[in-house]
């Protein structure tokens, strides 16, 4: 497998499209959002990369934070309930072998 299908401890942040009208901030629940909130990282809308180049800078993530999904609930907020609690969701090596978890591309 090639760098691109691997998942691990250091993805800090992972980026995608959002589903519904009117900057929604929804997303598909597909494996690469579950295994980003079991790490505990940012999901984020495409639309936090579009603003930081036309800034050319940082911005700050949380207003780009996806906050729910087409399968639970539209405004849940697992992504930033997870990312900042502190208690593991899964074991570090529970899809793994040798602590690289390997997941299917992301397509939406």
């Amino acid at each position: 497998m090639d760098n691109k299908s691997i998942f691990n401890h250091t993805i800090t942040h992972l980026i995608t499209d959002e589903i519904g009208q009117n900057d929604s901030l929804m997303c598909t629940l597909t494996k690469n959002v579950v295994f980003a909130i079991a790490q505990h990282c940012f999901i984020l809308s495409y639309r936090w990369i579009i603003e930081c180049l036309k800034q050319n800078i940082i911005v700050n993530e949380e207003q780009y934070e996806i906050e729910g999904d087409n399968m639970i609930s539209t405004k849940h907020n697992g992504p930033r309930r997870s990312r900042l609690s502190k208690r593991p969701l899964l074991p570090l090596n529970h899809f793994s072998k040798n602590n690289q978890i390997r997941f299917l591309l992301f397509v939406n």
